[in-house]
């Protein structure tokens, strides 16, 4: 019973002391990070893939004409997944609100990364693409990973 309230007494003081963007501590980046992880990242990443999946499966190739290199480009497959790929790009961006920590002009979470990168993948597949331009130049200044970096200059 005694280890029973010592277990809540720590998980309530853990979110009370782990819920402040503004401090660079490991028990803030960890909170912040695992958040970002299981609850943005996983959801808006899933309805990136299923939208990239309805495109890929709207897309049929007309023999009797010029045949298209990228599947992608169909203005009718990007209007019907436009749902999914409005859930990706909000809950990336909930994502990004929520456990950003901008601290002295530096990124602290290092996933936020990957939420811009999402953004801007689905704003590309949206065929919006000067949003989608924006999102990767700004990855490009901002970011300190060079993987990152690197993807977003390809995409």
């Amino acid at each position: 019973m005694k280890k029973l309230y010592y277990l809540k007494l720590f998980f309530c003081l853990f979110f009370m002391f782990a819920c402040s963007t503004q401090k660079n501590t490991a028990l803030n980046k960890f909170y912040h990070q695992l958040n970002t992880q299981y609850n943005g990242l996983f959801y808006a990443q899933k309805n990136l893939n299923d939208g990239i999946k309805i495109i890929s499966q709207s897309h049929t190739d007309n023999y009797k004409e010029i045949l298209n290199i990228n599947k992608y480009g169909d203005l009718r497959g990007a209007k019907s997944a436009q749902a999914q790929l409005d859930q990706a790009i909000e809950k990336s961006t909930m994502a990004i609100k929520k456990h950003s920590m901008d601290i002295d002009g530096e990124e602290k979470n290092k996933l936020i990364d990957q939420a811009y990168l999402i953004i801007g993948k689905s704003k590309f597949y949206k065929q919006d693409y000067l949003p989608a331009i924006n999102t990767f130049s700004y990855l490009l200044r901002k970011s300190n990973s060079p993987e990152v970096q690197s993807t977003a200059a390809l995409w």
